[in-house]
């Protein structure tokens, strides 16, 4: 599924091969779900990464994803309006478009694009990284990668490279080898939907 919709965003430019014949799980709870939080440094968001065996890089263009998809205002409303002044590290036109879209006292959770390029807030390209290199980053996680030690350098080469699309894909398949089932810890359904298992929580 995540592989066709990169596909579908990149204008079938990002296409990559994954392995088949996979067990599926016997659980999907939303309460399982282990992902770094936006306002995580880089240092603890990459130790979550190296558990799954990710390195620096995979980490950095895995979070490249955040080329498509949006965020809210609830997310993003301390960089903005903490302690009255917003965060220095972001772009002040940034801020002050921001801060139209996301008032301090609101009870609206507006929608925020990841990527602030309107040409290409919804296609899966590099322009993310060129964003958050500009003080355009909306998440705190995605502009510390720009500004790190850590992850600076691979952000520039990112930025002005070429090659994003099928690094983001060796990464996406990476990623996917950590945590497969066997027989033992999985089943294999006939609707991908339903579990096979009575007992399957869902």
């Amino acid at each position: 599924m995540s592989r066709d919709l990169v596909n579908l965003a990149s204008g079938g430019k990002a296409r990559y091969e994954i392995p088949t014949g996979r067990f599926d799980g016997r659980e999907s709870l939303a309460s399982s779900v282990d992902l770094p939080g936006p306002q995580m440094s880089v240092a603890d968001t990459f130790e979550m990464f190296e558990k799954r065996n990710l390195d620096l890089t995979d980490m950095v263009l895995l979070l490249g994803g955040h080329t498509i998809g949006v965020t809210h205002c609830s997310f993003i409303k301390d960089r903005l309006h903490n302690t009255q002044e917003p965060d220095p590290a972001m772009d002040p036109k940034l801020v002050k478009e921001l801060r139209r879209q996301c008032p301090e006292n609101s009870k609206q959770n507006n929608a925020i694009n990841l990527d602030q390029n309107v040409s290409s807030s919804n296609i899966v390209d590099a322009s993310f990284y060129k964003q958050i290199k500009s003080g355009r980053g909306i998440l705190q996680i995605d502009a510390q990668l720009a500004t790190d030690e850590m992850t600076e350098q691979i952000v520039t080469d990112l930025a002005e490279g070429d090659d994003f699309l099928a690094r983001f894909g060796q990464a996406m398949v990476k990623l996917g080898l950590f945590g497969v089932k066997n027989k033992d810890t999985g089943e294999i359904r006939k609707s991908c939907r339903s579990c096979k298992n009575r007992f399957c929580t869902a």
